[in-house]
C-alpha cells in the first residue's frame, strides 16, 4: 500500500469511497457526508492524501485551512487566534481495510509534513462523542478535547485541538475519569478541563 498526496484528479474515486463507507455504517449519523463540490475544495487544498492498494483508493484524509470570516469558526469556540489554524476534515477508510490504523497513518503523514513545512500552529477538529474510532484516532495523533458543545444544527461534538509545536495543553495534577457517554458532565464542566485520552470507556480529564 502506498500513501501520497492526491488532487481533484481522484474526485470520482473519493466520492465512490465515501459511498461505500456510508453504506456499511450501522449508525449513519457518525459520518458527515460531503458533496462533490466540498470534495473538490478539499482536493484542491494541497492537504489531501490517499492510500492506494495497487490502483485502488482504499483510504482518504484531508485537512483544510478555513476562511477567517466564516461563521462558527472552531477557533472562537476554544479561544485561540484564527491565524495559523487548520481543520482536520474528513477521513474515509474502506471497510475491508479497517483495523490497520490507516486513518491515523494518514493523519501522522499530514501532521509531520505540516510541522516541517508550514507556519500553521493549531489543528482543530470536531468529533461525535459516540464515534469511538475517530476519538481514538485523534488522541493517538496528540489532539485534546477542549470543549463539548452543540454544533452544526444541534449536533453534539467534542471540539479538539492539536498544538503543532507542543507549546500548550499541559497536564497538571491528578486526572478525572469520566465515562465517554457522560456528555452532560462534559457540556457543563469540560471547558475547565482538557481531555487527554480514552481508556476502558473513560476519558481522562486534567484541570486547566
Amino acid at each position: 500500500m502506498v500513501i501520497q498526496y492526491i488532487t481533484v484528479k481522484y474526485l470520482s474515486d473519493v466520492v465512490t469511497l465515501q459511498n461505500i463507507v456510508y453504506s456499511y455504517l450501522d449508525k449513519k449519523e457518525l459520518l458527515e457526508t460531503l458533496s462533490v463540490n466540498e470534495f473538490k475544495i478539499l482536493l484542491n487544498s494541497q492537504f489531501a492524501v490517499g492510500i492506494f492498494d495497487g490502483e485502488h483508493l482504499i483510504a482518504f484524509r484531508a485537512f483544510l485551512v478555513p476562511s477567517h470570516d466564516m461563521d462558527d469558526h472552531l477557533a472562537d469556540d476554544v479561544g485561540i487566534d484564527k491565524e495559523g489554524t487548520i481543520y482536520s476534515e474528513v477521513s474515509l477508510v474502506h471497510p475491508e481495510y479497517r483495523g490497520q490504523q490507516l486513518q491515523t497513518k494518514m493523519g501522522k503523514y499530514l501532521i509531520d509534513d505540516l510541522k516541517r513545512s508550514s507556519d500553521l500552529k493549531y489543528i482543530l477538529a470536531t468529533v461525535s462523542p459516540n464515534n469511538i474510532p475517530s476519538l481514538k484516532d485523534k488522541f493517538k495523533l496528540g489532539f485534546r478535547i477542549l470543549k463539548t458543545k452543540y454544533k452544526y444544527g444541534n449536533k453534539l461534538r467534542h471540539i479538539m485541538m492539536r498544538d503543532l509545536h507542543g507549546e500548550s495543553l499541559y497536564e497538571f495534577g491528578k486526572s478525572i475519569h469520566v465515562s465517554y457517554q457522560d456528555t452532560d458532565w462534559m457540556i457543563e464542566n469540560g471547558h475547565h478541563y482538557i481531555g487527554t485520552r480514552l481508556e476502558n470507556g473513560e476519558i481522562h480529564y486534567y484541570k486547566r
